[in-house]
């Protein structure tokens, strides 16, 4: 026996020694396994940089991006904030530069003022963990030598136009030196790359994009590989798994390479590694996720921005603040100037985000959301912006509306174990109110930036601080500040909620979890806020015509989570079904069909008129019996004749629901023993005196005829006793 159990023991780790080096195939379900590292999630600060040829005239209107100068020029088009003819980029630069094209501006791309070392310098002051710098940008112009980037007909990288020199590797090699992580940013497509724009995009993919990838990176093994150009071609035509799949197995840094999202059209937000947003409010989300903005509009350096365009360091604190409370990270972009200068502005600001974070970073980095964001204080919701890109004064008005009627968001909050860390631009007179923060015997209230202890006290839900005799104007002058409050009470996680629909038109399969295993889930379904009144979450359930599902977490002694929520009506997206019988039996809605006759076939072909057709992949049917019965048995029939490619379905299945909504999985109908070819189909299954209301049957796969007329399949009388 204990030779047996070492053998077994013994089977056992080989097999997940042969698991754990799986390699990861080229789909979207294997490449998602690959989880997003610590580090990253730790990390809250980045630095892009975006630098190349259109640093030369760095000029746009304000409101757009100054690094697609190539695009605006020779299209006479823009896009962004503000009112435009869509030909000022064009006059700018007719004026300017006469006729010489973009592409001669290369030549004056020079970085004579490139000091790497200073640039690690000043991000390390600003308080980021990794850099992500434009390797590429939709130009095609490449900041290392390569020998893709002059397959247009000549020279166009930085080793052989402009610097003469490899920015990218030096740039790297002085990362190398410091604690930050170095990032390469990689646009898959080319404005005006010739094959491209011909149509040729497979040659543009194959000879072009692929190699250049692999080329950078073999050469810098990059820790972030972040893509971008994405929205034009799907994933299977930029061959992003494949990619992926060779970056994962067999790429020098297939061990530690992080990736973000931006691999085709619509994988964005849904697929890759952590998820992106731009320009945004930023997004809550239990995925990593990071926000990228310049701290001005533009991306590339604009010397058309002014004072009033950069955001201040007080505007940068709060918005990275805001954004770490909702779970992300913030990649803050500079724009260097031609000649390698980073603008003084800029640095300006990098240095203010740096001293508060030097003083006040255990609130910021390795932390993790609480149970909500923010507290805001009551009033009226202001009317949201139509711009297209939020600038960073967002957080300015939220924090500072200028009505006083407006809410406005009073604290911050992160939190790390049972520690919170309140994040505050107020200092009131007598004390600040935390509300829905419950002390324990041990909590202790402190200034982070001074250490200095503070008195509170408990009033209902609200927890009063008392301020210290200490004025602000002796702390940091950024006016933003700290409480931490350590052991707290515990609270519980959001729920997660998982919606699968066996097809796009399919009833929603619905299953929630909690990462706590002391909650108890309760929801509902009509977009009441759920109390331990509601249902309780037993299992997973099917939803048929559903609202909003609202969850939330509840376990004694613990404060309830925040409420989950899923729009299960809003992700439905039900097709009409096309019936080629008479209405009459027929009773149509939302997708579903009931039929009513209860007249037997007998043919064998379609224009027997009881048989009820209708074209479909799948189908549903739904009996409501308008009142709670006790049902013994179901039978259904379907006309097989493949002489005509009419086939019963694969497979039927039965739920049933009191409710109308919430459908619980039954069982399986068995086929009645027939002849195979022409004739009858049936298949019953008995449901022993089962109470129910609603009475719902799938039909899964019911033609796999190749048909030009499509997939239709023919029912017979349903009998239900």
């Amino acid at each position: 026996m204990k030779r047996l159990f070492c053998l077994m023991l013994l089977v056992w780790c080989l097999a997940g020694s042969v698991w754990a080096q799986t390699p990861y195939q080229p789909n979207w379900t294997s490449l998602d396994q690959r989880p997003v590292p610590e580090w990253f999630k730790d990390a809250k600060l980045g630095i892009f940089i975006h630098w190349g040829p259109y640093s030369v005239p760095a000029w746009a209107p304000k409101g757009v991006y100054a690094e697609w100068y190539q695009y605006w020029l020779e299209t006479k088009t823009l896009f962004g904030n503000g009112q435009f003819q869509g030909d000022e980029i064009y006059k700018y630069h007719r004026q300017k530069y006469g006729t010489r094209s973009y592409y001669d501006l290369a030549a004056q791309f020079k970085a004579e003022n490139y000091h790497p070392e200073e640039w690690i310098k000043l991000f390390e002051r600003a308080g980021a963990k990794y850099l992500v710098i434009t390797s590429k940008h939709h130009d095609g112009y490449t900041l290392w030598p390569n020998e893709q980037a002059n397959d247009r007909g000549f020279p166009w990288n930085s080793q052989e136009v402009g610097p003469q020199r490899d920015l990218l590797g030096a740039l790297r090699d002085a990362a190398a030196g410091s604690d930050l992580k170095f990032g390469i940013y990689y646009s898959l497509y080319e404005w005006f790359h010739p094959w491209y724009k011909s149509g040729d995009v497979a040659r543009y993919v194959n000879e072009h994009m692929l190699p250049q990838v692999k080329d950078l990176v073999n050469r810098y093994q990059p820790d972030i590989l972040w893509s971008d150009g994405d929205w034009e071609q799907s994933a299977e035509t930029w061959k992003s798994p494949e990619l992926l799949a060779w970056l994962y197995n067999d790429s020098p840094v297939k061990d530690h390479v992080v990736v973000n999202d931006r691999w085709g059209k619509g994988i964005r937000q849904h697929h890759g590694g952590y998820y992106t947003s731009e320009y945004e409010s930023g997004m809550h989300s239990d995925h990593p996720w990071e926000e990228c903005r310049g701290i001005g509009i533009s991306f590339g350096y604009n010397s058309n921005e002014d004072l009033e365009d950069y955001a201040t360091s007080q505007n940068l604190i709060l918005m990275l603040a805001d954004i770490v409370a909702k779970g992300g990270n913030l990649l803050l972009d500079i724009g260097p100037r031609a000649d390698g200068k980073i603008p003084v502005i800029m640095q300006d600001r990098l240095t203010g985000l740096g001293t508060w974070l030097n003083i006040n970073g255990e609130a910021i980095y390795a932390t993790r959301p609480w149970r909500r964001s923010a507290q805001w204080t009551p009033g009226i919701t202001p009317p949201k912006t139509d711009q297209r890109y939020l600038s960073s004064n967002y957080i300015l008005r939220e924090c500072f509306p200028e009505d006083d009627r407006y809410r406005r968001k009073s604290f911050l909050f992160t939190t790390k174990g049972n520690n919170l860390y309140a994040i505050t631009p107020e200092w009131p007179k007598s004390y600040w109110i935390l509300n829905q923060v419950v002390p324990t015997d041990s909590t202790r209230i402190s200034l982070l930036e001074t250490g200095q202890e503070l008195t509170f006290s408990q009033r209902d839900t609200f927890l009063l601080v008392n301020v210290p005799v200490v004025g602000p104007q002796v702390l940091n002058p950024y006016g933003v500040y700290v409480l931490k409050v350590e052991n707290i009470q515990g609270f519980l996680p959001r729920p997660s909620i998982e919606v699968v629909r066996d097809r796009e038109n399919g009833p929603a399969r619905v299953t929630i979890s909690s990462t706590d295993e002391r909650a108890q889930l309760y929801y509902t379904l009509d977009d009441a806020e759920p109390t331990t009144k509601s249902r309780l979450y037993k299992r997973p359930f099917t939803v048929r015509d559903g609202g909003n599902l609202k969850v939330k977490a509840f376990a004694p002694g613990l404060w309830p989570s925040e409420t989950a929520t899923f729009n299960i009506r809003d992700d439905q997206k039900f097709s009409k079904i096309q019936w080629d019988s008479a209405p009459d039996r027929i009773a149509e809605g939302d997708g579903l069909a009931t039929v009513t006759d209860g007249l037997k076939a007998s043919g064998d072909t379609p224009d027997d008129p009881q048989w009820v057709g209708f074209k479909t992949k799948d189908g549903e049917i739904v009996f409501d019996f308008g009142k709670t019965v006790k049902i013994k048995k179901v039978r259904i029939g379907f006309l097989q004749n493949e002489e005509i490619c009419a086939k019963a379905p694969e497979e039927v299945r039965l739920e049933v629901s009191n409710n109308g909504w919430d459908y619980q999985g039954f069982k399986r109908l068995a086929p009645v023993p027939s002849q195979p070819g022409t004739g009858r189909r049936e298949y019953e299954t008995s449901v022993y005196n089962t109470n129910t209301r609603y009475l719902y049957i799938r039909l899964i796969n019911p033609n796999v005829c190749k048909n030009p007329g499509g997939s239709w399949l023919y029912i017979d009388e349903i009998t239900i006793e």
